[in-house]
């Protein structure tokens, strides 16, 4: 029996209708060759950084309820929205072949409902002290205590440099304002249990508002002396009858407030407005308080980088002691992080500051160590006396790969015939210099497929190829070159330029002009070209980042997209959620309305959600241009209006309706449940009835 061409592909496309209708949904795969890249691990103090670098951008989901053992889960998602998982995408399995000392063993992947999870396996129980995104969402970085034998080469290198600066140590200043905390409780009406007790002449006892854990706690305080020294021997001859007393640095905001007669100060009820040049909201004393407090505790887990926002953002406000103990521990901070040029400019600057200040002479001996001791440099593990902060060497790594493949047919026992004969290359490339300055990378990733047959149908592909270049203090970004980007309103790869800049502590503007990119085996179009603008704000109250966005796109010289909307995002406590909306203002019409959070339930237990509703593809004109004989719009005007010219790409964007639902718990450290609940609304009567049509002549053939 013979069947013609025409009927073969009417058949085929009925096959893939019916797959469409009875799955439910159908996602387009990563465009990326590969998922996991490579990963790296990096001393740095007592802690080990390990960085797991993935070809496209994924933010992080969930990390997890899990603070230690020998397997780490975490879950991912694409930062390009318009991306959808396939789980054979992709390279899923990296093995660690580093330094032995190291306790990694494997990476691997997974995907589940609309994520993605990384599955890192350790050779032993780790503690995990934290889990951060990087390089624009194409790094995880997980951290962890260094090895034993590390960390005593550490610690002996450490006391080294103690007795060093112990050998010069200078007395240090307590001036300023500081009160005795005597007691502390729940109990509002605590002063009148205290304040008849035969304290000395002169001195104020009063109660302190203090919000700990979100409760309001009353400490009552005996005040003030001039001196740490003073305060510290009032103290002793109370510790019979306070045996728990402590001695607190009080602002000038509570000792005038007590001055003035007021038996309860409340610092939440103080407000104080930044210094000139800053643009930050004003926030209360007991605000400045409270972030002193988490900045503190972000430097005890070894959260540098958190510590650094906090106490740049108390840096701004003029209120002591909190202003001068915060730029003090913004420097040690920064020298922690091997960031020395910023950390001898803060130490520097606190002198300038405050030269007859409390701890001046502390921030002297931090500043002369930075000066005259040899700091070790962090060393990347597994290759021996290179040093990844040298400023004169470039860290170059990459990969080639190379297959042939060859399609062979034959029919009824004839001659068979070559279909197919490719010989596929892939190259990778990455040249890095990081310095105490900047950070400058250089990267091309691409291939050539070289068809044996016919050369003329060989291409190349170029996923990405540009120049980095950022501050380390991140105030500066900039990039060129084929990139790919997955906020502010770009939803994917283009040719052009990226600068962000930082302003303030919690803001920073981005400028993004180039050319799309449809494939990887594109050239450069500048038929369609495109400029945004966006403002990042965050963190806001710690866990909470936004993002606004306007972005322009043309095609021909005529608008092909105009776009305004926003993200937000929360995190805390391994709680997440991410919304994104896109609303195309030249269409007057919802491009994208999307939503996913984590929530963990309990230690064990974490629900995931995903709400989508969106366009496919998303609305511009060069939508008109599907199922027409010419590719330009102005030749579509021939025979079109312009109105109709419009209608026709809002028809070939259908709208889409995504839901997922899911729960995890984890039974033993080997063992997890999942489970998820997924639903799809795609328009389908019309994707019915364009099958249907397709269907019917195959089906009367036969």
């Amino acid at each position: 029996m013979v069947i013609g061409s025409q009927m073969i592909k009417r058949i085929s496309f009925s096959f893939l209708c019916a797959f469409i209708l009875l799955s439910g949904h159908a996602f387009s795969a990563t465009d990326s060759e590969s998922f996991l890249k490579r990963w790296d691990a990096y001393i740095k103090g007592d802690r080990i950084e390990i960085e797991i670098q993935l070809e496209d951008a994924f933010r992080i989901l969930n990390k997890g309820s899990t603070t230690e053992g020998d397997l780490l889960r975490i879950q991912l998602i694409p930062s390009n929205l318009r991306t959808r998982l396939t789980d054979t995408n992709g390279q899923n399995t990296l093995r660690w072949t580093g330094d032995a000392n190291i306790p990694l063993e494997v990476v691997d992947t997974e995907v589940l409902g609309g994520s993605r999870s990384l599955l890192v396996r350790f050779t032993k129980n780790v503690k995990f002290l934290s889990v951060t995104s990087a390089n624009q969402d194409k790094s995880v970085i997980i951290t962890i205590p260094a090895p034993a034998k590390v960390e005593a080469e550490i610690k002996k290198q450490e006391q080294k440099q103690k007795q060093k600066r112990e050998a010069t140590a200078l007395p240090e200043v307590d001036q300023g304002i500081f009160a005795i905390n005597l007691v502390s409780s729940r109990k509002r009406k605590i002063l009148s249990e205290h304040e008849n007790f035969p304290f000395d002449k002169g001195k104020h006892v009063y109660m302190a508002k203090a919000l700990i854990n979100n409760k309001n706690w009353y400490r009552v305080r005996l005040g003030f002396f001039t001196s740490l020294k003073k305060a510290r021997q009032h103290a002793s001859k109370l510790k019979g009858s306070y045996p728990e007393s402590w001695v607190s640095e009080m602002t000038a905001y509570e000792r005038d407030m007590v001055l003035k007669g007021n038996k309860l100060a409340d610092m939440s009820q103080v407000k104080v407005k930044p210094l000139a040049g800053y643009k930050l909201p004003e926030v209360t004393v007991q605000r400045l308080e409270d972030l002193m407090e988490k900045a503190k505790k972000s430097m005890a887990s070894k959260e540098l980088g958190r510590a650094t926002i906090i106490y740049n953002r108390v840096v701004a406000y003029p209120v002591q002691p909190y202003q001068r103990n915060a730029l003090e521990f913004l420097g040690l901070a920064r020298e922690r992080k091997n960031q020395l040029a910023q950390a001898k400019s803060t130490y520097e600057q606190y002198l300038k500051l405050y030269p007859d200040g409390a701890n001046a002479a502390r921030v002297k001996q931090r500043l002369a160590g930075l000066v005259t001791l040899s700091m070790q440099p962090r060393d990347r593990l597994g290759k021996k006396g290179k040093s990844v902060d040298d400023a004169s060497n470039w860290d170059v790594y990459g990969s080639f790969g190379q297959y042939y493949r060859r399609n062979t047919s034959s029919f009824n026992d004839e001659s068979s015939e070559v279909t197919q004969s490719l010989l596929t290359n892939s190259l990778d490339v990455n040249a890095r210099r990081r310095t105490d300055e900047d950070d400058i990378q250089i990267r091309l990733t691409g291939g050539y497929d070289h068809d044996v047959l016919d050369s003329a149908e060989s291409e190349f592909r170029a996923s990405s190829a540009y120049f980095d270049y950022a501050t380390r203090d991140q105030e500066h970004l900039f990039r060129i070159g084929r990139q790919t980007r997955s906020s502010g309103g770009v939803l994917g790869r283009f040719d052009g330029v990226y600068y962000g800049k930082k302003i303030g502590a919690i803001y920073r503007a981005n400028i993004v002009a180039g050319f799309p990119v449809e494939s990887t085996a594109d050239s450069l179009n500048e038929d369609k070209k495109f400029i945004g603008v966006s403002l990042d704000i965050g963190p806001v109250y710690d866990y909470w980042n936004f993002n606004l966005f306007g972005i322009e796109q043309r095609l021909d010289g005529h608008t092909d997209r105009r776009s305004i909307g926003g993200e937000v995002r929360y995190f805390k406590d391994g709680k997440s959620i991410f919304g994104l909306l896109d609303y195309d203002i030249y269409f007057n019409d919802l491009n994208i309305l999307y939503m996913l959070g984590s929530w963990p339930i309990s230690p064990k237990t974490t629900i995931n959600f995903i709400a989508d509703h969106r366009k496919s593809p998303l609305l511009s004109l060069s939508n008109a241009l599907q199922g027409q004989t010419v590719t330009k719009i102005k030749l579509l005007k021939d025979n079109f209006t312009w109105d109709e010219i419009k209608q026709m790409a809002q028809d070939r964007a259908a709208t889409s309706t995504t839901g997922n639902f899911g729960i995890s718990h984890t039974l033993n450290p080997t063992w997890q449940v999942k489970g998820d609940l997924r639903s799809l609304l795609y328009l389908q009567q019309m994707l019915l009835g364009v099958c249907q049509r397709l269907m019917r002549p195959a089906l009367i053939i036969f």
